[in-house]
Parts: structure tokens; sequence; C-alpha cells
């Protein structure tokens, strides 16, 4: 809402729709509409699915939809007329051991950018969290503790693309790129989620 885009936001709890409306700014506020159906997002080509998201859903989308996931685990890839965003990832620290996550979905000592989250908040000791609502502000302190702890932002397999953003990113771990003034907007958003 703040870049002036329109949101609909799926809820049938009326509450929780003005609960997060009343978070924005004043001015921004009529910019976010609840819906109470998939069938409303007809007119979207752009669909954030914070949780399981099925064929019949899907099927209320437009062809052409992008479905960027939050959601974990990721939704079924249903609509061959759309496309779909790789879930945020991070590649664990090389010094970490004992940590089994994730195998179902991704590579071996990589997980799933909001689980990153959670270890770099452990490592921290901070009592804050990204559950619900997320202080903004907080996204890139969150960013740059995850890299200084040597997670790093995940590499698609067979490409130089990040998974979770889709930014070029080096295939040595040592040369991937940190967050700079160019992508903090870009990549910090995906361990905003975490």
């Amino acid at each position: 809402c703040r870049r002036g885009v329109r949101v609909r936001m799926l809820t049938s709890s009326r509450e929780r729709y003005e609960a997060i409306r009343d978070e924005a700014a004043p001015e921004h506020r009529h910019l976010l509409v609840q819906c109470t159906s998939h069938s409303e997002g007809g007119g979207c080509k752009t669909w954030i699915v914070g949780k399981l998201c099925g064929a019949k859903d899907q099927a209320c989308a437009p062809p052409g939809t992008h479905f960027h996931q939050v959601v974990v685990p990721p939704i079924e890839h249903t609509r061959s007329d759309c496309t779909y965003g790789e879930l945020a990832a991070m590649d664990l620290p090389p010094t970490a051991t004992d940590v089994k996550a994730c195998e179902l979905f991704m590579p071996r000592r990589r997980i799933f950018a909001c689980h990153a989250g959670a270890l770099t908040h452990m490592l921290e000791g901070w009592k804050h969290h990204e559950v619900g609502p997320i202080d903004v502000d907080r996204i890139d302190v969150v960013w740059e503790a995850a890299l200084r702890h040597g997670f790093t932002p995940a590499v698609a397999p067979g490409g130089a693309q990040c998974a979770g953003c889709g930014q070029l990113a080096a295939e040595d771990a040592a040369e991937r790129p940190r967050l700079g003034k160019q992508r903090e907007g870009h990549i910090s958003s995906a361990v905003a989620a975490a």
C-alpha cells in the first residue's frame, strides 16, 4: 500500500482485516480491500500466497498470473498458463552441523528463509519475531545478522539465480553479493517472511 498499489486481502475475519488495515498509514488505508473468496482475486495477476492454495482456488486467477509463495510447504503448480515463484531460501553456514530440515523440498544444507530467520533470532538472542505483523524497519537488521552468521542467499540449481528472489548471484558462496543499496528492497523482503 505504501507504493500506491491496491491490495486485496483474503480473510473472512473483519477484525483481522481491520487490525491489519489500521497498521497502515491513514493515507494508504483505502488501498487495502477485504476479500472473502478467491474469486474476488479474478482480476489480479499477482497473487501473494501465504497459506495453502489448491487447484480450485488457483483456478480463480486469470491466465498469466504469477503466484509468489510465502507458505511452507510450497503450493502445487496446477496451472500451466501461470508462473510460480520459488520459496525464499538460504544456504546454511559452513560451520552448521546436525541440522536436518527441508530435505523433502530442497537440497541438503538449504533451508527456507523463515527457518534461517528463526535460527538468526536464536543466535542473536532476540525476543521479537516476524510471525504476524512485522516491523519493516527491522528487515535489514535481520538480513545483515543472517549474513553475519554465515547464511547466504540460495542459488537455484543449475543457474546463477537466487532461488528466493530471482536476482543473479555468484555460484561461489564466498563471492555472493551481500546486501547492497541497489538490492536492499529486493532481497531483504525475502527475509521479511522469516
